[in-house]
């Protein structure tokens, strides 16, 4: 009897120590996923910070004073009701 409670005891501990093993791997692979989640997001955001900064300057240089002032006019702020 005392032979099969020893072997009861050291599977569960053995079962035990896996699951914590387990759960390890798990918390390091969830940590992992979240840093590289905002490493993908930084760099998205920053590439599109620099397509929307060459847009704003490409249509920038080409609007000529005329055309700033036209659209400054048409602001809703501007008209008359």
């Amino acid at each position: 009897m005392n032979m099969i409670l020893e072997a009861v005891t050291q599977t569960q501990k053995t079962s035990l120590a896996t699951a914590g093993d387990f759960t390890d791997t798990c918390l390091a692979v969830t940590e992992r996923l979240a840093q590289l989640n905002l490493e993908v997001s930084r760099t998205a955001f920053e590439q599109s910070s620099e397509m929307a900064l060459l847009c704003l300057d490409g249509c920038l240089a080409s609007v000529t004073p005329l055309h700033q002032a036209a659209m400054c006019y048409w602001l809703p702020s501007n008209r008359r009701a």
